[in-house]
């Protein structure tokens, strides 16, 4: 059950406004007085900023040092005039109108896109009919807006339901989602945007609730738990909004290229002979991987909730070497850390002694919800704080380890407790803690690999992609968890992700092979992928079939490295996911508004996993023409519906877009090369005479009187699958396809 105290979100004494008077004007805007019924004045700020960005902030209060923004957008000249109406300020490409009858606020741009609030109130209030603009004197703010007919909704961080959110509340609240096909999620952001053309984004840690025409279906409210809000709009279309909330929040990090290889773990392997004889296993029967990932069992205390930062010497009697052999072997070691020290440990002993730790009202250290263990939580807020944390990673990062699995954060108590930093309250830590937390073991990380640096971490807040990368957590093992956990990354990709993933197989149980086979066709066709749970994951654990499959994906997929690993620097160019819902791909048709089973893998794949034994499915592809990976003379046209009937599980419906170009590595590879190590095979897919075409990383095509030219900075091989082989010499433009 959510731990979310109700009466956040239930306004005692609200206090809708009724009118406004200009204040003063500013250079960017106007500072306004609003008024309630009885007269009680709320003061507001209306600013134009940089980039079309318009800023209302509500409520009074003393300037926050912590803001989720990465920078400050720069303000924009504005121009103010008066109608009987009430005020319209331009600069900065729109257009806004402050208005005494009709909606209180209304956003334009020159391309149709609009932003409204509905009226102000008429005196009265009625929470589910008059939709208003207000603040409660029990410590609430609310805004609300019209929604068109069809309008489709999206972002609000990692939900595992629809995509479009239409017709659902949620709140924005750290849980431990625990299975996750709930409204709880491990990582929440208050950032929607619609296909209607504009964005939202709250700068604030606070609770807050997003009915988007659940209460009425044309009606959204965001309901924030404080008595103001700041609130950051813009327009544009969807991939526009998504770059500007990275523009606010922060650009995505890119990840280090060997991260893109598979990562093969378990809960757990429980001594150090055993995760040696895996890592050998995996090379002797030739399965492509380069990460392990070793779980609580490292440690003295290995609950799994709490985190000693002792090794378990007896287990693993010389850490140093260990991890010395798997680097012979091509693997990186990835360490399960957790934010919660056990009571009496050292780690404890030092964090209550300096006063790191989350409080009590009474000065005791707070003990974490839903957890029998006695220990403490970290308090991120307490910059000294994060500064010993990440003392206790350097000498680990020191000894080999390149990875750390920042598990946990979400659970902070959140009741009769304080924090380091007065302005933040238990549930404004909730959310803001978890943020810190992932913070500080990135950026000690990157401080050890400064060639490049990620998390894996499960909990963070708005602005979390600028520390990569998140997955989705615990799931089950069927394939309605499969498509869940899809989800989940695809929303997580709608609210700034830029990379993500989850449990390769499932987490709690043991799955059947054929859901295994399944599974493990989408994770390694996706931004990252490890193949986790409380049982074995290893591909030899599931059969000789299932083996066979994951060999010939996992080969795959490293053969696809070039590509992914273009795609990568591409999608954080274009602050878009690497892992992409076919809206982002598609967005001017409604057919893609509300796909969550298929997904496009950058610009020129699409993935259509499959969520049953029988290989059956109906896949719609965005606009342009596409051929069938595994049956390259199937060409098909997107804006269509196409079906697919006893997919057998050696394939997965993978799509390459006509005209493009996929770079390739050689079959075979164990490990993740060097940057050094360019494509050795480009896959052309040709397009119909004079099409449109485009190239690869050391590939351009281009047409020269109807002959399409194909020239590579080094020698490779061209493929036309379905055709012939062309080979390529160094800078010698190569006629193709005729």
């Amino acid at each position: 059950m959510p731990t979310l105290p109700e009466r956040l979100f239930t306004p005692e004494w609200p206090r809708p406004f009724v009118r406004f008077e200009r204040a003063a004007t500013l250079p960017d805007g106007v500072r306004l007085h609003l008024y309630d019924a009885d007269g009680m004045l709320t003061p507001a700020t209306l600013q134009l900023l940089a980039g079309g960005v318009v800023r209302l902030s509500i409520g009074s209060r003393p300037p926050r040092r912590r803001t989720l923004l990465a920078v400050r957008p720069s303000p924009a000249a504005a121009r103010l005039t008066e109608s009987a109406r009430g005020l319209v300020i331009e600069g900065a490409g729109v257009r806004v109108h402050l208005q005494h009858e009709g909606p209180f606020l209304e956003v334009e741009d020159g391309q149709g896109h609009r932003f409204v609030t509905c009226p102000l109130a008429d005196g009265g209030f009625d929470s589910t009919v008059d939709r208003t603009l207000g603040v409660a004197t029990s410590g609430l703010a609310w805004l609300d807006a019209p929604l068109q007919p069809g309008e489709a909704v999206y972002g609000l961080g990692e939900q595992f339901g629809a995509l479009d959110h239409r017709g659902q509340t949620a709140s924005l609240w750290a849980e431990d989602a625990f299975g996750l096909p709930a409204t709880e999620a491990y990582i929440t952001t208050p950032y929607l945007m619609s296909t209607a053309g504009y964005a939202l984004f709250l700068d604030t840690a606070s609770p807050t609730r997003w009915d988007m025409g659940e209460t009425l279906f044309g009606r959204l409210r965001v309901t924030i738990a404080e008595p103001a809000f700041d609130l950051y709009c813009w327009l544009g279309s969807l991939p526009t909004l998504l770059a500007g909330y990275q523009t606010l929040t922060g650009p995505a990090a890119l990840p280090p290229r060997w991260s893109y290889g598979v990562w093969m773990s378990r809960w757990g392997y429980r001594d150090q002979e055993e995760l040696l004889a895996i890592a050998h296993q995996l090379r002797d029967r030739r399965l492509p991987c380069d990460v392990i990932h070793l779980d609580p069992y490292w440690l003295t205390e290995k609950n799994g909730h709490t985190c000693p930062f002792e090794w378990d010497r007896e287990a693993f009697p010389d850490p140093a070497g260990m991890i010395a052999e798997l680097r012979t072997l091509g693997f990186h070691l990835s360490l399960w850390i957790n934010p919660f020290l056990p009571r009496d440990s050292r780690v404890w002993e030092e964090a209550h002694e300096r006063g790191y730790l989350v409080r009590t009202e009474a000065g005791t250290p707070a003990r974490i919800p839903r957890f029998d263990d006695e220990s403490g939580v970290v308090d991120f807020t307490n910059p000294d704080a994060a500064a010993w944390y990440q003392s206790l990673l350097r000498p680990l990062l020191d000894l080999g380890v390149s990875v750390f699995k920042s598990d946990f954060g979400e659970s902070v108590p959140f009741s009769g407790v304080r924090f380091f930093d007065p302005e933040v309250s238990g549930p404004a830590a909730r959310n803001l803690n978890p943020l810190l937390y992932q913070k500080a073991v990135f950026e000690v990380t990157a401080a050890a690999h400064p060639e490049g640096a990620l998390v894996w971490g499960r909990s963070g807040y708005a602005g979390v992609q600028r520390y990569p990368l998140q997955w989705g957590g615990d799931s089950g093992v069927t394939f309605e968890y499969m498509a869940t956990s899809l989800r989940g990354a695809l929303n997580f990709g709608l609210s700034g992700a830029a990379f993500t993933a989850f449990d390769g197989g499932g987490f709690a149980g043991t799955p059947d092979p054929e859901v295994y086979m399944r599974w493990a066709a989408m994770a390694l066709l996706f931004s990252h992928t490890r193949f986790h749970g409380t049982s074995p994951r290893e591909p030899w654990e599931m059969g000789e079939e299932a083996e066979a499959i994951f060999r010939r994906f996992a080969d795959l997929r490293y053969q696809l490295l070039p590509y992914l690993d273009w795609a990568s620097r591409d999608a954080v160019e274009r602050r878009l996911p690497l892992a992409r819902p076919l809206v982002l791909m598609d967005p001017e048709d409604r057919n893609t508004w509300h796909l969550d089973d298929v997904y496009g893998l950058g610009p020129d794949l699409v993935v259509a996993p499959l969520f049953n034994r029988e290989g059956t499915r109906d896949v719609y592809l965005p606009a342009g023409r596409y051929a069938e990976w595994f049956h390259p003379e199937l060409v098909v046209e997107g804006r269509r519906w196409h079906r697919r009937e006893r997919v057998p599980f050696s394939e997965i419906p993978l799509y390459q877009r006509v005209g493009t170009a996929i770079p390739l590595y050689p079959s075979g590879l164990q490990t993740v090369p060097a940057a050094t190590n360019v494509p050795t095979r480009y896959r052309l897919v040709l397009p119909d005479a004079d099409g449109p075409v485009s190239g690869a990383p050391g590939l351009s095509l281009r047409w020269e009187r109807g002959i399409l030219v194909a020239e590579a900075d080094h020698a490779a091989t061209l493929e036309l699958p379905g055709r012939e082989t062309v080979e390529l010499a160094a800078a010698e433009p190569t006629p193709v396809g005729g």
